[in-house]
């Protein structure tokens, strides 16, 4: 049997114009929060594993969060994965309603 070299026509995994300024913005955002950080978790204060510092958005992108310095914190890894990490918002909202 002949064999035939398999050729895309488009790239794998195209990103769009929104999605492009997304990435963009949250490069810009997560810099300006490492240089407040001082390279340190901003909710236990320890310095991070070799994870590194993760992102934690306070209000949920899906619910409406943005990615802006006001609603992001980096946090190490433990906490961001942790028993608590993405629950303690919303069980902060469910107390408060």
């Amino acid at each position: 049997m002949k064999r035939t070299s398999l050729k895309r026509k488009t790239p794998l995994r195209k990103v769009s114009i929104k999605q492009r300024a997304e990435l963009a913005k949250h490069k810009q955002v997560r810099t300006e929060l490492e240089q407040q950080a001082n390279g340190h978790c901003q909710k236990c204060g320890r310095l991070p594993d070799w994870r590194g510092l993760q992102m934690h958005h306070k209000k949920k992108l899906s619910q409406g969060g943005k990615t802006s310095i006001v609603n992001c914190e980096l946090w190490c890894a433990p906490c961001h994965f942790g028993p608590d990490g993405h629950r303690i918002e919303i069980n902060e909202q469910d107390k408060s309603n």
